[in-house]
């Protein structure tokens, strides 16, 4: 009798388990749709999670002028919203603006997609130079939508190795100037990281590796919410 109630509430956990994490995967792509296009726009869309042990998939089914879309990850759930917004409403989401056309009678369409690939890289080494150094959690947080959005689940994130390393230095027993003396300007972090310059242009005040990690933080946990690797 009490095996047969364990076996029922470890089931009844598992289950729950399971739904709230489909909510959450749901929620984490429909919040990147709504930052994208709007609350009203997004309200067309209905996103439904599926697990599943291949590699992502996402599909797409217009019933009753409303576009439902299943998919494996938070990312291929965004991906497919992107499909059916550029394929079928002509739509563009880029760096330099998005345009948003999302007609009152939606287009009719079935299909499936499967990637052929498990990672979708995204970014290098020197893009955290060339690009991203100064970027504050708003642009980032465009960012990563815009990854989402277009089936990004392997960016590469440098984060706060800075200031990880400065912590290291610190606590090794450098002094507060030898350790600043090492790093170069944010703009050429990518360079110093890889040992090819050092000092060139830097450093920047301990404040700027403070504000990093906390930068960071923000990202990672985003990343996750979207299934992202990186």
């Amino acid at each position: 009798m009490y095996k047969l109630i364990y076996i029922s509430l470890l089931v009844f956990v598992l289950f729950s388990c399971n739904a709230n994490n489909s909510i959450e995967i749901e929620q984490a792509a429909t919040s990147v749709l709504i930052r994208t296009i709007g609350e009203n726009e997004a309200s067309k869309f209905e996103f439904k999670y599926v697990k599943t042990e291949a590699y992502d998939s996402y599909s797409i089914e217009v019933e009753n002028n409303k576009v439902y879309i299943s998919g494996s990850s938070a990312t291929a759930l965004c991906r497919g919203a992107y499909d059916y917004l550029r394929n079928e409403c002509h739509s563009i989401i880029s760096w330099s603006g998005n345009r948003i056309n999302v007609p009152e009678h939606l287009p009719e369409v079935n299909k499936t997609v499967k990637s052929p690939f498990k990672y979708r890289y995204y970014m290098n080494t020197v893009t955290h130079g060339y690009t991203t150094p100064y970027w504050d959690w708003n642009r980032w947080e465009k960012e990563l939508d815009w990854m989402a959005m277009h089936g990004m689940n392997m960016p590469l994130i440098a984060g706060a190795h800075e200031a990880i390393l400065y912590r290291v230095f610190r606590e090794i027993g450098l002094t507060e100037d030898e350790t600043l003396n090492y790093f170069s300007g944010p703009a050429h972090f990518p360079w110093n990281r890889m040992g090819n310059i050092g000092g060139w242009d830097g450093p920047p005040p301990v404040s700027f590796f403070n504000k990093q990690i906390e930068l960071t933080h923000k990202m990672l946990n985003r990343m996750r919410e979207l299934q992202m690797f990186w």
